[in-house]
């Protein structure tokens, strides 16, 4: 008879969690609410609620400063939705994310593709969503096509 090895749980890379919150304890807690049909994230807000929860530090309770931050979430939706549209081509992306100093910013594609800088910003910042992609679906045959696809423009581009 095995026994199942206690699962480990940590953030992702670049996680905007508070450090105050540890993913081990959050893990467990989370595992613990699952249903037989997943769980909600309105389950989580509910539980998270409690200030005993181990969820609680990972949630913004002041709701003034937590409506605008949702406000900055709605934005950046917005400037990831918006797309230009010409005659002679698909819609195109009309803003990309990049650093700009020290602060993320959203920058006309154009201007993207014009400045090296830039550019590679954004190369390097695809690479990593190709990544993440990689290691959220690694496990499922039917998209081996697709991270095969992903390997290999993370070999050409290193």
């Amino acid at each position: 008879m095995t026994t199942a090895l206690k699962p480990v749980y940590q953030w992702a890379e670049g996680s905007r969690i508070s450090k105050q919150v540890d993913a081990q304890v959050v893990g467990e807690h989370l595992q613990q609410l699952v249903g037989a049909g997943g769980i909600s994230p309105s389950r989580v807000v509910e539980e998270a609620r409690n200030p005993l929860s181990p969820l609680h530090l990972a949630f913004e309770w002041d709701n003034e400063v937590a409506s605008e931050e949702w406000r900055k979430q709605q934005a950046r939706s917005l400037l990831k939705s918006i797309r230009v549209v010409t005659l002679d081509a698909p819609p195109q992306i009309a803003y990309i994310s990049v650093l700009v100093g020290d602060q993320r910013s959203y920058v006309p594609q154009q201007t993207v593709m014009e400045s090296p800088a830039y550019r590679e910003y954004a190369l390097q910042d695809a690479l990593r969503y190709l990544k993440g992609f990689e290691a959220r679906y690694h496990q499922i045959a039917a998209l081996q096509p697709v991270l095969d696809a992903i390997r290999q423009v993370k070999e050409a581009i290193d």
